[in-house]
């Protein structure tokens, strides 16, 4: 039974690592000015609400909404806050409402993107 836990655990590990291997290989978003923080304009308009930035987290993280445990989404500076549990670790994506793309990826805390 320990062995079938920890063989479900290391793909899940796997496929998780893959996922984002694949998501970050799409091309760099990086700033030009050296920083890691979303470029979005004061003046500018969020295009996207709520709920699809909660679906752009969840698609891209190949998850039902309903999955997801502990949800939260917060809206400051244009960018939605996503941050949820799923399968024992923490997520927290950072959605970029008038570009209408994910600006950062968080995994227990440690950026990914």
């Amino acid at each position: 039974m320990k062995n079938t836990l920890r063989l479900i655990a290391l793909t899940l590990c796997l496929v998780f690592v893959a996922s984002f291997m694949v998501a970050c290989d799409k091309g760099s978003k990086g700033n030009t000015d050296g920083t890691d923080a979303p470029q979005t304009t004061a003046a500018a308009e969020p295009t996207i609400d709520e709920a699809k930035a909660k679906q752009l987290a969840f698609t891209d993280l190949n998850i039902q909404e309903s999955a997801a445990e502990d949800l939260t989404v917060e809206f400051e500076n244009n960018n939605y806050t996503i941050t949820f549990k799923w399968s024992g670790f923490e997520y927290k994506y950072v959605i970029d409402a008038v570009l209408g793309d994910i600006a950062q990826i968080y995994f227990d805390g440690e950026p990914l993107l």
